[in-house]
C-alpha cells in the first residue's frame, strides 16, 4: 500500500482591495471589521522560492473570491502573508475548507488576532488530504482509515467515506490529516498489512 500526500486546489473568482487602499510600498492596509473582531489568517506558502506579493494576492483572489473580499499584506518574512477578510464568517469558511494550494503551492494557515508580530506566530502544521492506495477490498474500511491516520500523522481530522465505495471512480481512500512541518514530510510511504 502506498500513501501519497495531496493538497486540494480551490477555484473561484473575486476581488482584492483597490490600489487606493494601499499603504507604503504599495502593500494593502489592514483594517478591522467594525468592532466584530479582526478577521485574519496568517498564511505561509511552503516553497523555497520567494513568492511575489502580486502572485500571492492573485492566488488568494482566485481561490477565495467566492467566499468574500480578501486583502493581503506581506510580512517581514518571505512567503508569510496576512490575509484579512471582510467578516469572521468568510474567514471561518476559508479556515474550515483547508487545505489550500495557492498558485500550486501548499499554504499553511493559522488564525491570527492581529496582536504580536506575525513572524512570532508559529506555523508548525498543515492539513492535507492523503491518498491511501493498494488496499484490498476487505481492507477498505473506516477502522483502517482511522488506524493509518492516527498512526502516521499528527492528527486525523476527517475521513472521506465516499472513497470507501470500491465500485466508485476512486481506487484509493482519502483521509484529511494534520502534518507536522518541523518533520520531513514523505511523498509516499509503504505499509505492509499482515
Amino acid at each position: 500500500m502506498e500513501v501519497n500526500n495531496m493538497a486540494t486546489n480551490r477555484h473561484a473568482t473575486g476581488s482584492i482591495i483597490p490600489s487606493s487602499s494601499r499603504g507604503r510600498g504599495g502593500h494593502p492596509i489592514l483594517t478591522s471589521t467594525g468592532g466584530r473582531g479582526i478577521s485574519m489568517l496568517l498564511g505561509k506558502m511552503l516553497t523555497k522560492n520567494k513568492v511575489v506579493v502580486a502572485k500571492a494576492a492573485g492566488a488568494a483572489r482566485y481561490a477565495w473570491g467566492n467566499y468574500g473580499e480578501v486583502n493581503i499584506q506581506p510580512t517581514e518574512t518571505a512567503n508569510l502573508f496576512i490575509f484579512t477578510f471582510n467578516n469572521m464568517e468568510t474567514r471561518d469558511k476559508v479556515w474550515r475548507d483547508r487545505p489550500w494550494s495557492l498558485s500550486n503551492t501548499l499554504t499553511a494557515i493559522e488564525k491570527y488576532s492581529g496582536r504580536g508580530k506575525p513572524e512570532d506566530i508559529p506555523i508548525e502544521k498543515v492539513s492535507m488530504w492523503v491518498q491511501i492506495h493498494g488496499l484490498h477490498q476487505n481492507q477498505r474500511n473506516v477502522q483502517n482509515m482511522e488506524a493509518i491516520g492516527s498512526s502516521y500523522f499528527l492528527e486525523l481530522l476527517d475521513l472521506d467515506r465516499a472513497s470507501l465505495d470500491f465500485a466508485g471512480y476512486r481506487r484509493f481512500l482519502r483521509i484529511l490529516v494534520e502534518v507536522d512541518l518541523r518533520e520531513l514530510v514523505a511523498t509516499g510511504i509503504c505499509i505492509i498489512f499482515l
